[in-house]
């Protein structure tokens, strides 16, 4: 391994979110994946050859679900930079501002709609510009999706007959109701993936490669100390030790890997629980 590098903290991360905060913090990745090299990332459309392609996708799924005849149900999770969301369908979605309400409601502070909303804001550059709801200056480009091709006046037409309210943007003053949705696409129609909208714009920092393929066997709590190895792993390239940083955090995606690396870490028992997801690749 390299001699350590020079930065504030290392991350160890599996999904979306630790990219936008290693822009802000100038802070280096672990990434369990590859780059997002993949022509079919950035092409909107491609999104279906890439939930298939176990070198960008976890290829988790479900156990057999007794209420649907035994079916398993597929979860893609990324594994790439960008983590998700360089494979998913670009489907904007804050979720319901009730949802973060009832959270505040039941203790957890500064997790309100109204507490989250300038971050929302801060975050993406929408289409409409900068207003109430929606910010304009953000990494995260938003775009309207291209209804031209699309069945969407019978759509809205019939809901409307139904007495459904027709919303136009679903993230202003009414969250309920038929209406064109937004996408995570530039204004030439690419994708703005976390790793586009967070990495790109940093790639000249000193500290801005990441790690890749990285997956945890051991995790570190407390600041990392000089002697001990911060982050175990299996690591496809050489880059600075985790163990030159200041703080370790550890950031995963919330369905597979946060678990798995609990689990893995010793963090968490194994249990019956274990079974909820599998790969489909060995």
């Amino acid at each position: 391994m390299m001699p350590a590098g020079k930065f504030r903290s290392r991350q160890k991360r599996f999904g979306a979110a630790s990219e936008e905060r290693a822009q802000r913090e100038q802070e280096n990745l672990i990434e369990a994946g590859g780059r997002d090299y993949n022509p079919w990332i950035h092409i909107p459309l491609g999104f279906g050859k890439l939930v298939p392609n176990p070198n960008v996708n976890w290829g988790y799924e479900t156990e057999p679900e007794p209420h649907l005849n035994g079916r398993r149900i597929m979860l893609p999770r990324g594994k790439v930079l960008g983590g998700s969301s360089t494979i998913n369908a670009m489907l904007y979605s804050r979720g319901h501002p009730h949802d973060y309400d009832l959270w505040r409601q039941m203790g957890c502070e500064g997790w309100s709609y109204a507490d989250l909303l300038p971050y929302f804001k801060r975050a993406e550059t929408n289409w409409r510009g900068e207003g109430k709801y929606h910010g304009g200056s953000g990494p995260l480009q938003v775009s309207r999706i291209d209804t031209s091709r699309l069945l969407h006046e019978p759509v809205m037409e019939a809901a409307e007959a139904r007495g459904y309210p027709i919303v136009d943007d679903h993230h202003g003053e009414v969250h309920e109701g038929f209406g064109p949705g937004d996408v995570t696409t530039d204004s030439r129609g690419r994708r703005s993936s976390a790793s586009r909208a967070y990495l790109d714009p940093i790639r000249s920092r000193p500290n801005d490669s990441p790690s890749h393929a990285s997956v945890a066997a051991m995790s570190l709590f407390g600041p990392p100390s000089s002697s001990d190895e911060s982050m175990r792993g299996t690591t496809t390239n050489t880059r600075p030790s985790a163990a030159s940083a200041r703080s370790i955090v550890r950031t995963t995606n919330d369905l597979s890997l946060g678990s798995t690396t609990r689990v893995f870490t010793g963090c968490r028992p194994t249990g019956p629980s274990e079974s909820v997801t599998r790969s489909r690749s060995p």
